[in-house]
């Protein structure tokens, strides 16, 4: 959705290597918030 819009907004495509880069980014902001919280629930369950 973000690449849609900011495509509808620049009037062309974002760059493809950009698009891969910011998803990879965003893909490992995921992952490591997801190891962030199930660390979290492992040190309260102890």
């Amino acid at each position: 959705m973000v690449f849609l819009t900011a495509e509808a907004v620049l009037g062309r495509p974002v760059n493809e290597k950009l698009q891969m880069q910011l998803t990879m980014a965003g893909v490992l902001a995921l992952l490591s918030l997801m190891a962030f919280a199930i660390i979290n629930d492992l040190r309260r369950w102890q």
